[in-house]
């Protein structure tokens, strides 16, 4: 696990408890691998209705979602079913504003509840690529314990440790084609590296 990544993705849940926001929020550039990897939950679920709680002992604003959960990737083990997720209101707090339609999900547990930010990954689920689908089931698990994704520029992708695979985030085309076609998994020389290449045909969307 990246501790950068993750102390970004977790500094964003602690902003919940502060009274006064000055600095707008503030998200590293991750692969969909890491975030499924470093959330405690992956849903894809359907919002349904939201709620808007007021400040609560001089904490901020949040906003309630429900949602219908259709499948659970992720967090069986911590919880048996989701019904709803939270989110700061202010997007300075880097609240995630949700409409009624489908999503692909992950968050944070906190005090038994899920929480979501715009640094986490939440998507409309019709623009996940097919292999980005197929990955949430296999592929994505699969690579966690195993490997790590390294944002890399131009001047360090050519070094990389046995379990790393490097992501070239200063080239935005081949960053985007890998996020949405590639993940890091264990090879069978046992380093890791990206899956599948890129000219293969991808899966069928479910």
């Amino acid at each position: 696990m990246n501790p950068i990544t993750r102390t970004v993705l977790l500094g964003a849940l602690l902003l919940f408890t502060l009274k006064e926001l000055t600095e707008a929020c503030s998200c590293l550039y991750s692969h969909p691998q890491e975030q499924f990897c470093h959330a405690d939950v992956v849903v894809r679920a359907t919002v349904t209705g939201e709620k808007t709680s007021p400040s609560v002992n001089e904490a901020p604003r949040t906003i309630t979602y429900t949602i219908n959960t259709t499948k659970m990737f992720k967090g069986v083990d911590k919880m048996k079913a989701l019904h709803s997720v939270q989110t700061p209101y202010d997007s300075a707090a880097c609240g995630r504003r949700l409409e009624k339609r489908e999503y692909l999900i992950t968050g944070f547990i906190s005090n038994n509840k899920v929480r979501i930010s715009l640094c986490g990954l939440v998507q409309p689920w019709e623009t996940l690529s097919p292999f980005q689908v197929q990955s949430l089931s296999t592929t994505y698990q699969q690579g966690c314990a195993l490997c790590q994704i390294k944002n890399c520029a131009v001047s360090n992708c050519d070094v990389k440790a046995p379990n790393e695979c490097n992501w070239n985030v200063t080239d935005h085309n081949q960053a985007e084609k890998q996020a949405l076609n590639q993940a890091c998994t264990k090879q069978k020389g046992g380093s890791c590296n990206w899956y599948p290449a890129l000219h293969e045909n991808p899966a069928p969307h479910p």
